[in-house]
């Protein structure tokens, strides 16, 4: 129920609150292309954290520690960018600092889904 609810919300903020961050943002209004850029979102992030804890040999819980979080916003906002240029007509983002909010609004959606149980 949790990746249910984590998932809707993540659409819906990517559908309805992504575009009013900055007016150059433009998101498809289509579910099934939204919906194809949060499964491709919550894929890649899922591997390159896995890699990064590989690849520090466990010290990347003390990276995000050190960083108060930040370097995981930062990765969040570099999937998305990647999105954005692999998928232009379903999400297209003027620059790093509009994909930074957006990595960080949807890293709360993913807090909100946890809590919701």
């Amino acid at each position: 129920m949790e990746l249910i609810i984590g998932f809707l919300l993540q659409v819906l903020i990517l559908l309805y609150v992504f575009p009013r961050l900055d007016s150059r943002i433009q998101v498809s209004r289509n579910f099934k292309d939204v919906s194809t850029i949060i499964l491709g979102f919550v894929l890649l992030n899922a591997i390159f954290r896995k890699l990064i804890f590989i690849f520090t040999l466990g010290l990347s819980g003390l990276l995000n520690v050190l960083t108060l979080g930040v370097a995981g916003l930062v990765l969040n906002a570099l999937i998305l960018l990647f999105l954005s240029r692999y998928f232009p007509n379903y999400l297209s983002l003027p620059g790093f600092f509009s994909a930074f909010l957006g990595g960080f609004l949807l890293t709360i959606a993913n807090l909100i889904s946890k809590f919701w149980e």
